[in-house]
């Protein structure tokens, strides 16, 4: 038998330094559809998606409830392995 582990799930928090939250966005890019603002302390799971657009580096992250889309990486911080730390 081999057991083969899974992937660690990572979590992280909305962190804007500038406001209280931060605007989620439907693809990568300042100008694709918001899909959803979230203040600040929310917590997200990190998924492998990674993209530069518009001299930003955007992350792929989903929502407790199921819901994804993109942030630019500086507005999380990372909080895994759980989002209740």
């Amino acid at each position: 038998i081999t057991l083969t582990p899974l992937p660690a799930v990572i979590w992280a928090e909305v962190r804007s330094p500038v406001g209280d939250g931060a605007n989620i966005r439907e693809e990568p890019g300042f100008s694709a559809r918001i899909v959803r603002t979230v203040l600040n302390g929310t917590p997200v799971q990190i998924l492998d998606e990674v993209e530069v657009v518009e001299g930003a580096t955007w992350i792929h992250i989903r929502f407790i409830d199921q819901v994804d889309g993109w942030i630019v990486r500086d507005l999380v911080i990372s909080a895994t392995p759980e989002p209740e730390w």
